[in-house]
């Protein structure tokens, strides 16, 4: 029977171990290790209040998609609609979504640039975000520029990231306490999202968007 000594650090291993894999309190010969935490990344010893804490690699059949794979998705989602603007010209900017939020798809392209370079700055710890409210949207060449400039902060921040960084909570509004992992993982689902409403209206408008836009044929998690 595990002591309540024991029991303490077993319930108290870190969130991001818990979410890593599972913990469990073991039995080494006369004594015992206060809590092995089976996690894919680290292995070995570490010395806590006297007391040695281990740290056991283990396989596990769970399944992850990571950041940086949805990062490669959407690159090459990005760089698919650059091309096809450089093809077809900046009008289809001005084609209207039918949507009250977002007069034009210019504006609804922006609204998946701009609130990542925000988010990434307030993970960040920033405070002052960039306001690209003022950002011109009518021209395809600029356009992407930015969302450049966006995307090179995302991944920046995000391969300089500790597991800390990831399980950090922030309040992106008021009320609304989440991850870093979550904000990251909700900007790049936000930006799928709104790509297939750009590709929508523009064959509204008459125009076939970039084909192969399903995860099946994207080289990101080759």
């Amino acid at each position: 029977m595990l002591s309540q000594d024991a029991r303490r650090w077993q319930t108290n291993v870190p969130p991001v171990a818990r979410r890593a894999a599972r913990a469990r309190v073991v039995a080494r010969g006369a004594g015992w290790c206060r809590h092995a935490v089976v996690m894919r990344w680290h292995r070995g010893l570490k010395m806590s209040g006297g007391f040695v804490v281990c740290f056991e690699a283990e396989e596990t059949d769970e399944m992850n998609l990571t950041i940086q794979e949805l990062l490669s998705y959407t690159d090459e989602e990005r760089a698919k609609w650059e091309r096809w603007f450089a093809e077809h010209g900046d009008g289809p900017l001005a084609f209207s979504p039918d949507n009250a939020a977002h007069a034009s798809v210019g504006a609804l392209v922006l609204h998946m640039f701009g609130p990542e370079l925000q988010y990434t700055e307030f993970m960040r710890g920033e405070t002052a975000l960039t306001d690209y409210a003022e950002t011109a949207f009518d021209k395809a060449e600029a356009l992407f520029a930015f969302g450049r400039r966006s995307r090179e902060a995302l991944r920046a921040w995000s391969a300089g990231a500790s597991a800390e960084d990831w399980e950090r909570r922030l309040e992106p509004q008021e009320g609304v306490s989440v991850s870093a992992r979550k904000i990251a993982t909700h900007v790049l689902l936000h930006e799928i999202r709104h790509w297939a409403q750009v590709a929508l209206v523009v064959r509204q408008h008459g125009l076939a968007p970039p084909g192969n836009h399903d995860l099946l044929f994207s080289t990101a998690l080759d």
